[in-house]
């Protein structure tokens, strides 16, 4: 069995779902949530975006204790120090910095060319290195930047010491056959050394979690997820379906560290998990109590993005009858996954 890396975004990517915003008394109290569910690495803000995320990040970092804390920043100097400063409580620490690798980006946003591009990138990573040993480099765009290219840029940034490297589907562009090549073109164009890479994947058409599974089929050892999936635009990947895939899967090879049966002591906003809901319902109701955007009664945040998230149980109406009957009496005839899977065992009503 391989193991694969969760990475939670909820505080940094996931806070970007419009019309929410936490202040850090709520982000420690997540992250503790996080923690105490087995993520492995929380990215817990962008330090030199506003003194709130620096606060936030420095908070965090005193706040939890074995996963990691990672700090987003742009191919910036100042980026990558402010960053530092705001992890020097984390008992372990990750800088995340990066730079469009597309011919968009470098034409249009960065006024620049691949080569310039290139050694920008050598250089925030030989930087961030000064400051903790732990890097990973997003190479953003990196859906519609070009494979030949991209593998240059991989081979380079973990050459000058990335450990981590970050393989976005920005703008949520890729099929899951076309992104789960790429990953597989660099595995087998690069020298990983002891370096891993990971998706990050959004849902702008649909196939986050699809492409993210893709991912880890040809060589992704990390995963780059949101609880619920609540981010940018359509959002980010959820990691409940992530992990209940791989966990559904077994005979793919693949685990996470993920505790689907965890009761979870921090429910900050009264979601309480639905102890009649069946398995796949369970998976997201444990998330949703993790999730601020989302259940929260003060009326504060976004709308569920999809009725398969509701917090409720399934109540059989005519239509949905004969697969009511099914999941009481035989379980595995309308549920994939083992009975306790979600964290409770089966204790299902109908009528």
């Amino acid at each position: 069995m391989e193991r694969i890396y969760v990475f939670d975004t909820t505080l940094r990517d996931g806070e970007q779902v419009p019309g929410c915003q936490l202040n850090t008394i709520e982000k420690i109290e997540v992250a503790r949530a996080l923690e105490e569910l087995g993520v492995d690495v929380i990215e817990a803000g962008f330090p030199v975006s506003s003194p709130g995320d620096f606060n936030s990040v420095l908070e965090i970092s005193k706040a939890v204790t074995w996963p990691v804390i990672c700090a987003l920043t742009r191919a910036v100097k100042k980026d990558i120090e402010v960053a530092s400063e705001a992890l020097k409580y984390a008992k372990r620490k990750r800088i995340h910095t990066g730079i469009g690798t597309s011919d968009p980006h470098i034409k249009y946003k960065f006024n620049s060319n691949r080569e310039e591009i290139l050694e920008r990138a050598v250089k925030a990573v030989k930087y961030a290195r000064n400051f903790v040993d732990d890097v990973e480099f997003y190479a953003e765009d990196a859906g519609r930047t070009e494979n030949e290219y991209l593998a240059r840029v991989v081979q380079a940034v973990i050459d000058a010491g990335a450990t981590v490297v970050n393989i976005p589907d920005t703008t949520g562009y890729c099929f899951p056959d076309e992104y789960g090549a790429k990953i597989k073109y660099l595995i087998d164009h690069v020298d990983m050394k002891n370096a891993i890479l990971s998706t990050h994947c959004h849902q702008d058409l649909g196939m986050a979690t699809a492409n993210t599974i893709s991912g880890i089929i040809n060589g992704a050892r990390q995963v780059e997820v949101t609880i619920n999936g609540v981010g940018e635009r359509a959002g980010n990947t959820p990691l409940e379906e992530v992990v209940m895939a791989l966990k559904s899967h077994p005979e793919r090879g693949y685990y996470t560290n993920i505790n689907t049966q965890k009761n979870l002591r921090y429910q900050p906003f009264g979601v309480k998990p639905d102890e009649h809901a069946g398995t796949t319902q369970q998976s997201h109701c444990w998330s949703q109590c993790l999730c601020p955007f989302l259940g929260n009664p003060s009326g504060r945040g976004a709308e569920k993005r999809r009725n398969l998230r509701d917090h409720q149980s399934p109540r059989c109406g005519n239509r949905q009858q004969l697969h009511c009957t099914n999941s009481a009496q035989w379980p595995c005839s309308i549920e994939k996954q083992i009975n306790d899977a979600g964290g409770k065992n089966r204790n299902g009503r109908a009528g």
